[in-house]
């Protein structure tokens, strides 16, 4: 089996429903990879351990401070192995998949219209960087495919 790549997107808004919309879309059938969620994520002194992702995502709908990834298999193995949601620190919020489509810049167009995204990329095993504006300057120099002010540059731009 080819190796899985992963597609980001920053998305239009910072909500647990877009959150929630963007799971039941791209990986409907799925567990999530973790049993507890401490928050603040990887505290020594968390000041509470959600349960479930639903109420971590809903405390951080509010908490535009707080810094969060949150991860999610497929219980049907079909196209996408994992969905991911990033919270940034500055209040952002990038959707992830990873997945073994051949056509990537299709998975990028449907996960942009899916969450209002107009910045995105695409990676291989290296998670997204923690703030909006960091994920906004890797999508303006990636030499692969990507999504810059809501438009998909399939070639890497040459300098000349």
């Amino acid at each position: 089996m080819s190796e899985s790549n992963e597609v980001y997107v920053l998305c239009g808004a910072r909500s647990a429903q877009l959150a929630q919309k963007f799971l039941d879309v791209f990986l409907p059938c799925r567990k999530p990879l973790s049993f507890d969620y401490p928050y603040p994520q990887y505290s020594d002194y968390p000041t509470i351990v959600f349960e479930n992702p639903v109420d971590v995502m809903n405390r951080l709908e509010s908490d535009l401070t707080e810094r969060y990834s949150l991860y999610w298999g497929e219980l049907d193995i079909k196209t996408h192995t994992q969905s991911m949601l990033f919270f940034t620190n500055d209040g952002g919020m990038i959707a992830g998949v990873a997945t073994y489509d051949s056509d990537l810049v299709n998975v990028l167009r449907r996960l942009s219209d899916l969450v209002g995204g107009r910045f995105g990329y695409l990676s291989f095993e290296s998670p997204p960087p923690h703030t909006c504006h960091e994920f906004i300057a890797m999508c303006r120099v990636t030499d692969s495919p990507a999504l810059v002010d809501g438009r998909i540059r399939e070639e890497t731009q040459s300098s000349s």
